[in-house]
């Protein structure tokens, strides 16, 4: 099932990270981008892992079974429309930028 991580990082002299470094908006959206798709990589192993894990423990269906699935039209069309919809996603950060327009030349004295 692929790379297994079993411990979690103890130095708790790390410190947080912050987006106070990023001095440049697309720094700070790539990092955005890249830090939602590895949380999501996380969740969604974790959610196959258990899944799968639950089905072949009560014997309800097994890796064979699974891999076919993974091959039906229905399956096959979900996985385009998810495709499309995940790229539009990934890409709105610099697509559709910040609603909030850049104000700060309402606040000079002048």
């Amino acid at each position: 099932m692929g790379i297994i991580m079993t411990s979690s990082p103890t130095d708790t002299s790390t410190p947080p990270v912050t987006l106070a470094g990023f001095t440049e908006p697309n720094d700070a959206r790539m990092f955005g981008v890249v830090m939602a798709l590895a949380s999501e990589v996380y969740v969604l192993k974790a959610e196959v892992h258990r899944l799968t894990a639950a089905l072949e423990e009560k014997n309800v269906v097994g890796p064979d079974a699974l891999e076919a699935a993974g091959r039906t039209e229905a399956v096959e069309g979900w996985l385009s429309d998810e495709q499309a919809a995940f790229t539009a996603e990934i890409l709105r950060p610099w697509l559709d930028p910040d609603p909030i327009a850049d104000v700060r030349h309402f606040m000079s004295d002048e």
